[in-house]
């Protein structure tokens, strides 16, 4: 059954969801694999084979909202798997956290990158806590609509693109 408002009318076997289109907006991947769960005794219809890709188009007010986007640089992916990464806001608050990792759904992998849906907030700050004591580094007063590069090991940030708000 469809969904409302997405208009997802299918199911998958797996799932990914990442800006796809660099917009700061979330779209979805569904990975379809019907004869996985048929158990071999079904033959399933050719177009159940069919991957989805669902464009986040932000149709209800999402491309309105800041957001920024993180990718890690300097550090194997080893080193990598499993970092906090916390953002604050200019008060110190924290507005949210992520934790990198590769694997967030069954029969899927995502890129090593994390992405904060932040609303009105203009900067914040990041501390990447890296695992098993590998120490934390702090980028203060990133701006916001930009994928930045965080480089691990010399604590510095370098924007790699950036996308204007779309404002009506």
């Amino acid at each position: 059954m469809p969904t409302t408002m997405s208009g997802i009318d299918n199911n998958s076997i797996a799932a990914v969801a990442d800006d796809l289109n660099g917009d700061g907006l979330l779209d979805l991947v569904l990975v379809a694999l019907p004869g996985n769960s048929a158990g071999g005794l079904v033959k399933p219809a050719p177009e159940r084979f069919m991957d989805t890709v669902y464009y986040n188009s932000g149709a209800e007010g999402a491309d309105k909202n800041h957001w920024l986007q993180l990718r890690f640089s300097r550090v194997s992916h080893h080193r990598l798997d499993g970092a906090r990464v916390i953002a604050r806001n200019a008060s110190g608050d924290i507005v949210g956290t992520r934790v990198v990792s590769s694997n967030h759904s069954y029969k899927s992998s995502n890129a090593m990158r994390v992405h904060f849906g932040l609303g009105k907030l203009e900067v914040v700050s990041v501390d990447v806590q890296l695992p098993n004591g590998g120490g934390v580094a702090s980028y203060p007063e990133l701006q916001v609509n930009r994928l930045w590069d965080l480089d691990l090991e010399d604590e510095a940030a370098s924007v790699v693109y950036s996308r204007p708000l779309q404002v009506e």
